[in-house]
């Protein structure tokens, strides 16, 4: 009993929001669509490129990292679900979608053919892929209108099933959840409305050094997010855009709230060295 007072320890408490506290999205039924609207505001694309390109020039990108090797397109967003959108997560993660597979989804989100449970889903998920949909033409036209401004991805994560959509489209790992990575959370801790900015670190996708802004959406003012939306930006952006003046030497420092430095001239991000405190550098 002596031993056990002298140690040190923290108690956790972890509680889980009841299904009728969770925020939830108004049920989308499937778009009535023309040839030229789909052509003018882009469609629903599932992100395994790799299984089912569906005519959207999609390269296999070879990485020499640690991560997977990434099927890319700048054509247009591709969306994804979480694995607690579907019936049996487990299934899902271990199992080999085919290109059948794919259409099914697709025909499922865009015409509303055939039923969530046929294709393993939860009821109320195809909610995110649809509602999310008019950010592709509006991420695109984005990207036209300003080639050099940084941004590397744009992207967009429900909070209720986790349905993800990714600009350029990518695909992601079976197991990727929006909902538990850290830019997803950051953003929530900090409110609706809020703009929240991470420090440096290494892209789960392999796109090197990133900074991260997110932030919490909710439908009505005053209420629980639906979804966050996030922006990555390559870690050599900074320099980019001119915080340094070599004429005089002086510079700019961005910080985070907690005092970790997200921007400084003389700092070299890596994978080992990113959450790194002010007063490290300006000694």
């Amino acid at each position: 009993a002596t031993d056990a007072v002298r140690q040190s320890f923290v108690v956790c408490v972890v509680a889980a929001l009841r299904d009728n506290e969770r925020p939830r999205l108004q049920p989308v039924p499937p778009p009535a669509r023309t040839s030229a609207d789909v052509a003018a505001n882009g469609e629903n694309t599932f992100h395994r490129l790799d299984v089912d390109a569906d005519g959207t020039n999609a390269t296999r990108t070879a990485r020499t990292d640690a991560y997977h090797d990434v099927w890319f397109t700048t054509q247009r967003s591709v969306y994804k679900y979480a694995p607690r959108a579907y019936l049996d997560p487990f299934a899902y993660v271990n199992g080999n979608e085919t290109v059948i597979d794919v259409r099914s989804l697709k025909q499922f989100v865009d015409k509303g053919e055939g039923t969530a449970a046929e294709l393993g889903l939860v009821k109320g998920a195809v909610n995110e892929p649809r509602l999310t949909l008019p950010l592709d033409k509006c991420w695109r036209d984005s990207a036209v209108a300003a080639e050099s401004d940084g941004v590397l991805f744009r992207y967009v994560g429900a909070a209720e099933y986790g349905g993800y959509r990714i600009y350029p489209g990518a695909r992601q790992p079976q197991m990727f959840d929006p909902t538990v990575r850290p830019w997803f959370l950051r953003a929530l801790t900090y409110g609706a409305g809020v703009t929240a900015v991470s420090t440096p670190y290494e892209d789960a996708s392999g796109a090197g050094i990133v900074v991260t802004v997110s932030r919490a959406v909710a439908v009505a003012s005053g209420g629980q997010p639906v979804a966050v939306l996030g922006a990555d930006f390559g870690a050599d952006f900074f320099d980019a855009i001119g915080l340094m003046d070599d004429s005089t030497g002086t510079h700019a420092v961005i910080v985070d709230t907690n005092g970790y430095v997200v921007y400084h001239a003389t700092e070299l991000w890596t994978r080992s060295r990113t959450n790194v405190l002010l007063a490290e550098v300006e000694q």
